[in-house]
């Protein structure tokens, strides 16, 4: 790093520069339990000053916008992780930025494929209250349906505890928040398709001389040191300038997939189509079936009675119920094991009604009537003579 001596000559003169942060916005940015500013920017600051041999002084108690307000009253010399603005340009010079991360939408693992904000159209969204995507969101997806949290770690324990579908915020404070508060089961799902979270240092307007020496400064430290300040704060290795690539390369994938994703769901439609054909092919092969055996029962002169598995009578033919002088409405309201006066006969009738439950595939008998009926014992009773219920047999299956 050279410093030009009017450079040098001004550092001397401002020994001490006073630094207005974001207490709440880890972990770029915070003050930590002791009040001490803490996060990647902190890091930063401090290797910036060993350069320098200035000293940073943070100003306590100030909130994110008083510190851009105490920046244009001149109470502040210098932002620190802030982007340029419009209105900032006012009574800002900025730095080249010195973090830089994409933002990205993050659900549980087990989520549907999306390739951006737009596929979460009528899904709730979780969001930190002030974060930076919220109101981008708002204006450019109208549709998305979203629910303020005031933390960003909140928003990511909504979406694991299914409260909400997605949240979508930068890579490094997910990475930071979910290792933190061990937020497990979330993974990212999409670039968000939004602009990547920008950290830079706002110098006081009137001090171009320092807007320069940071400058100088910045382009000093190696990838190496940079590396190191990141893996200090986010546990997963993590490098910025790979991770836009990765991010824009994810972008480009999923575009040429779209072509690949059309004709899996053409295929699959396809497929869904030659399986209903099947379906409704199977359905009228059993129907036909089923009016076959019912015209056969009914012309039977043999007396034929199906039932169920708990006994309920199901269908009766003509023959039977003749024999047994029953309407064929009234069948719904007997057991056939009414139908035994024998005692012993009725009981091996229930034990083998019990026996043919506890072998019977219970899926078996969700399928259609015909199919429960088919799949289910067969009685067949028949006549001996005189028509005395106790004459009447039980077949097996």
């Amino acid at each position: 790093m050279q410093l030009t001596a009017a450079e040098s000559q001004w550092l001397q003169q401002h020994p001490r520069i006073r630094v207005g942060v974001n207490p709440d916005y880890p972990p770029f940015d915070f003050i930590d339990d002791r009040g001490t500013f803490s996060g990647l920017s902190s890091d930063y600051l401090d290797l910036i000053a060993k350069r320098l041999g200035v000293a940073f002084t943070v100003v306590p108690n100030l909130e994110w916008h008083d510190a851009i307000a105490a920046a244009r009253d001149g109470r502040v010399d210098v932002v620190v992780g802030v982007k340029e603005l419009e209105d900032r340009r006012q009574f800002l010079n900025m730095t080249p930025d010195y973090l830089t991360f994409p933002i990205v939408i993050l659900m549980r693992e087990a989520h549907p494929v999306i390739t951006g904000l737009a596929d979460l159209r009528g899904k709730t969204v979780a969001l930190g209250d002030n974060a930076t995507p919220t109101a981008e969101i708002a204006r450019r997806y109208p549709d998305i349906k979203r629910r303020l949290y005031p933390t960003l770690a909140g928003a990511l324990v909504a979406v694991q505890q299914g409260e909400a579908d997605a949240t979508v915020l930068n890579i490094g404070s997910a990475s930071y928040l979910m290792a933190k508060y061990r937020i497990g089961g979330l993974v990212i799902a999409a670039p968000a398709g939004l602009e990547d979270v920008r950290s830079a240092f706002g110098v006081r307007s009137d001090w171009p001389e320092l807007t320069a020496i940071i400058g100088k400064t910045l382009d000093s430290i190696t990838p190496d040191e940079q590396a190191t300040i990141r893996a200090t704060w986010i546990t997963a290795p993590y490098d910025a300038v790979e991770a836009t690539r990765q991010a824009h390369r994810i972008v480009t994938q999923v575009a040429g997939g779209a072509v690949v994703v059309m004709l899996c769901v053409l295929l699959w439609n396809y497929r869904l189509k030659r399986q209903a054909r099947e379906r409704r092919r199977a359905a009228e092969i059993i129907a036909a079936k089923e009016a076959e055996l019912r015209d056969m029962f009914a012309r039977s002169p043999v007396s034929v009675l199906i039932a169920s598995l708990d006994g309920a009578l199901i269908y009766a033919n003509s023959s039977w119920l003749k024999l047994m002088r029953i309407a064929a409405d009234e069948l719904a309201g007997h057991q056939a094991q009414e139908f035994y006066f024998d005692p012993a006969d009725r009981e091996r009738l229930m034990k083998d009604l019990a026996g043919a439950r506890r072998k019977r595939d219970p899926q078996a008998r969700k399928r259609n009537e015909f199919s429960q009926m088919t799949a289910q014992m067969v009685r067949a009773v028949l006549q001996r003579g005189s028509g005395n219920r106790s004459q009447i047999k039980w077949l097996g299956d």
